[in-house]
């Protein structure tokens, strides 16, 4: 697996309407769920859409919706107990430079992590992960240029509280990708292991991108500007 650097995690503030981390456009469809379906997310699973307020679970200010997973003394030991997916092509975006090398991305989105019990080891987690083909075409898993790389995981031990406003937290993610591919799937998997109520949630879901040329390009494209000045 190609190496990839990961410059900052944040933990914010409860809340939701943060400005965009790069200053550009959101490559992501739907990020906040508002259309009641999941396109253009792929769900598969127990994922599903929620409103405010359902089953107990206060919604962040302005939003109505969020996805996610709520399951009573269910879960599963194996791996995800749902899963959400949607593939961006980077190029329909200002942050693409088909000369480019690498991709600088900032990925941002509210989290709910809560399992009720009054065992801790039955606990929730989350993990996002970037993928994509280092050739730049549609990310298949299992094909050879196949690229999968974890960017986010949190975990939540089970406690006796249920969800209130203050268990929505903000994250932001910076990572520089070593690679420009066209095609870019950010992934979310929902992990509950058997507490009396296990709820998950995201919401307000953006990514933004711009790619970094090759030093040669940025040498020439340097070399460059006094002939433009000269000619004016």
């Amino acid at each position: 697996m190609r190496k990839f650097a990961m410059v900052a995690v944040l933990a914010l503030v409860t809340g939701s309407a943060y400005g965009g981390l790069l200053g550009l456009p959101n490559e992501v469809g739907n990020g906040g769920f508002e259309t009641g379906t999941f396109p253009p997310w792929q769900k598969t699973g127990a994922a599903n859409i929620f409103n405010s307020g359902d089953w107990g679970v206060p919604g962040l200010p302005g939003s109505n919706k969020w996805a996610g997973v709520v399951v009573s003394w269910g879960g599963d030991w194996g791996g995800p107990i749902g899963m959400i997916r949607q593939i961006v092509d980077q190029s329909q975006f200002p942050g693409w430079d088909p000369l480019g090398t690498q991709t600088v991305i900032g990925l941002q989105f509210d989290r709910l992590l809560k399992a009720v019990s009054g065992d801790t080891w039955r606990d929730v987690g989350m993990r996002v992960y970037l993928d994509w083909m280092e050739d730049g075409s549609y990310p298949y898993p299992g094909e050879p240029e196949y690229v999968r790389q974890l960017v986010y995981e949190q975990w939540s031990p089970g406690q006796s509280e249920y969800p209130g406003p203050q268990d929505w937290v903000h994250e932001q993610i910076e990572i520089t990708l070593p690679a420009q591919p066209q095609f870019l799937s950010v992934e979310v998997e929902f992990y509950a292991h058997y507490a009396m109520w296990s709820f998950l949630g995201i919401d307000n879901v953006d990514l933004e991108s711009y790619c970094i040329p090759e030093p040669a390009t940025m040498g020439l494209l340097m070399l460059g500007l006094p002939l433009v000045r000269r000619r004016r």
